[in-house]
């Protein structure tokens, strides 16, 4: 359970959430196929629903050494380029590049991709790099590090950002008649360690119609639930849904200076989706410290085939595969080595019976 402070026009309550959990049933049985990088690995098992997979879903590792042609032309890449060293793993050859330095006006480092849906999952890796200087004013004060709008001229977004002088992260649902900012990820300066990376995911739901409070909103940063909400509104006058317009970040605010602070993202995956398969470094989905996005190739409600991204999971290493349905349940961890070849589910107790 998690409590959460929001500043609702002037005043500021508390608000309890509950978090999504495993979904009692949903379960891993069997994984056929070596678990090694580039590898197709199918998972077998029950209640993983049904989705669809289509263009919508994007995964972009620049390993091809340049960017995938299916993010938008409006404001994505941007100031992004392609590069060679700060490599996040031993397989990697290229992530993207920019340094917030010396612009007078607004800088992306950001992607935007997707038509409209009501749905999305999100996630990047990022890193600071040693020349990284925090501001509480002006440049690198207020980094907007994801953000949603529709296609069309709605003024209604949902945008995160940092607050530099408070050294605390807002969520903004962009909607004036709400008039609510959610404040949380208290010192994130910190938290955020420069010249390491570091993950953030996030599970997205456009409220169900114009003006009903539930809309979802989920984050996580390195495997910790930051902030949930199953109350937001996001559609107050204004029917279009979302899609993903800054997966990254934005230097709202401009720099005018000549400091160098250089930052760095890889492996930048949207989807329109909640339906996912992940490899964490712990047997339960909230523990774990250490997450890796795999791709699927195809998806029924009892099996799903994915091809296997490593990331930065080294041969040997033990892994949990998660599948996490459409609806956001979760199995419980299904455990596999890295490089080893998995082709039955583990052993069953004494007596009963495995399936």
């Amino acid at each position: 359970m998690r409590q959460v402070g929001v500043y609702v026009g002037g005043l500021c309550v508390s608000l309890v959430l509950l978090c999504a959990g495993p979904s009692l049933g949903q379960t891993i049985s069997n994984v056929d196929g070596q678990v090694a990088h580039g590898n197709t690995v199918t998972i077998a098992g029950l209640n993983f629903g049904t989705r669809t997979i289509d263009t919508n879903l994007i995964f972009d590792t620049m390993e091809t050494g340049s960017f995938s042609p299916r993010w938008s032309n409006t404001g994505s890449p941007g100031a992004l380029s392609i590069n060679t060293d700060n490599q996040r793993s031993s397989r990697s050859n290229y992530n993207s590049v920019t340094n917030f330095v010396g612009n007078q006006y607004v800088e992306h480092a950001s992607f935007t991709g997707g038509s409209p849906s009501p749905s999305w999952y999100c996630q990047y890796w990022f890193k600071l790099g040693n020349d990284w200087t925090w501001q509480t004013a002006g440049n690198l004060a207020n980094v907007k590090i994801f953000r949603l709008w529709s296609t069309g001229d709605t003024p209604e977004n949902v945008s995160t950002a940092t607050i530099g002088w408070e050294d605390r992260v807002y969520m903004s649902p962009g909607i004036a008649e709400q008039n609510g900012i959610f404040f949380f990820e208290e010192d994130f300066k910190e938290k955020w360690t420069i010249g390491s990376w570091h993950l953030f995911q996030w599970e997205f739901k456009d409220n169900s119609a114009l003006g009903v409070a539930d809309g979802v909103y989920r984050w996580w940063v390195d495997g910790r639930l930051a902030f949930e909400t199953t109350q937001l509104l996001t559609r107050s006058a204004y029917s279009p849904y979302k899609r993903p317009y800054g997966v990254g970040w934005f230097n709202s605010w401009g720099d005018n200076g000549t400091d160098d602070n250089h930052f760095y993202m890889d492996d930048v995956y949207i989807d329109n989706s909640w339906g996912r398969v992940e490899l964490g470094n712990a047997a339960t989905y909230s523990n774990c410290t250490h997450r890796e996005i795999q791709p699927p190739v195809s998806w029924s409600a009892t099996q799903v085939r994915v091809t296997l991204n490593q990331g930065s999971f080294e041969a040997g290493d033990a892994a949990y595969l998660f599948v996490v349905s459409p609806s956001g349940q979760r199995s419980p961890g299904f455990p596999v080595t890295i490089g080893g070849t998995v082709v039955a589910g583990p052993p069953g107790q004494p007596g009963q019976p495995q399936f």
